[in-house]
């Protein structure tokens, strides 16, 4: 035991006059100054030089004016967030952009060569496209750049896993300009567990879900996956409120012989996916529709149907 003991004073007493060597003293010396460097670079030096990047390769592939806010990195936590970026239309409006973009990189991103991401969080997420007639929108010049056919050979999905991803208050509206309608989705929620060519595991604090109000009806869509259970079961509830599929009359063909006036659609609708066994799978919908204040006219304006309200239940 004594000699344990002094074994150990020892070991204390070489790796004290170690640290107290000049070797030492020059390599901790170094090596703060290499972390001061690092900080102040990614807090000073990185935002600036992001943003400027970013203005200029953005401006560049949307042929659109770009603004950008605020860039705030924290290079000790692996962080990013990106403020107030809008995208002007060629008419001179707002054609996307969004309040903040916050991304949590993974440390292992660098042990992997790899895009590993463990959060990403977008807010105030705004789209807004015109249809300008004959099948043209006002983003088609970028539609007709991205759909030529790649000169480059394809290498593949790069290695990546993104995880924990939500937006949060996102906005889309459509103006349908020839046939003089408007149509918005706003206080869209996403989220999204993960989305992965890696095996790589993290906490996840998303469950699959997404909510809307189109044309202001509720829509609902919450799924629960169980991939490790025998059947790998999973869920997706459907729950719309009082959808106004009337609202969609107008873009029916021409041609059709009636007219649809009006019909409210709402929904408690449940899809179930199992695999009952390999290579045997299974897919149910149980739940209730109902249809409600439906009308249907010939084109001559003469009622040919109508009802108050039709429940369908399914089992």
């Amino acid at each position: 035991m004594a000699n344990e003991k002094e074994n150990k004073l020892v070991t204390v007493s070489s790796l004290g006059e170690a640290l107290k060597s000049p070797r030492s003293k020059r390599f901790g010396l170094w090596l703060a100054v290499i972390v001061v460097l690092f900080g102040l670079f990614g807090f000073f030096a990185a935002p600036p030089l992001a943003k400027s990047l970013l203005l200029k390769e953005l401006s560049a592939q949307l042929h659109r004016e770009v603004a950008i806010e605020r860039i705030e990195v924290n290079p000790f936590a692996l962080t990013a967030k990106i403020s107030g970026v809008s995208v002007k239309s060629l008419a001179g409006g707002e054609q996307a952009g969004f309040d903040e973009l916050f991304v949590n990189l993974s440390s292992t991103s660098l042990f992997r060569a790899a895009a590993v991401v463990d959060e990403i969080r977008l807010q105030g997420l705004r789209l807004a496209v015109a249809h300008v007639g004959e099948g043209r929108y006002d983003i088609s010049d970028l539609l007709d750049e991205w759909m030529k056919p790649k000169t480059e050979p394809d290498t593949g999905t790069p290695p990546f896993s993104l995880n924990n991803i939500q937006l949060i208050g996102g906005q889309i509206s459509f103006d349908d300009q020839p046939v003089g309608k408007k149509h918005s989705i706003t206080d869209i929620q996403l989220g999204i567990p993960f989305v992965s060519s890696l095996s790589y595991h993290t906490q996840i604090n998303v469950q699959p879900s997404f909510s809307a109000n189109v044309n202001g009806s509720p829509l609902s869509l919450k799924g629960d996956s169980r991939p490790f259970s025998e059947t790998r079961e999973s869920t997706l509830n459907l729950d719309l409120d009082r959808f106004d599929v009337g609202a969609l009359a107008a873009y029916l063909p021409p041609t059709l012989p009636v007219v649809l006036n009006s019909a409210i659609l709402d929904t408690e609708l449940r899809v179930v996916f199992k695999e009952l066994s390999d290579q045997v799978f299974s897919l149910t919908l149980d739940g209730a529709a109902h249809l409600s204040g439906v009308a249907v006219n010939e084109r001559n304006g003469q009622s040919l149907l109508a009802w108050k309200r039709l429940d369908v239940d399914l089992e």
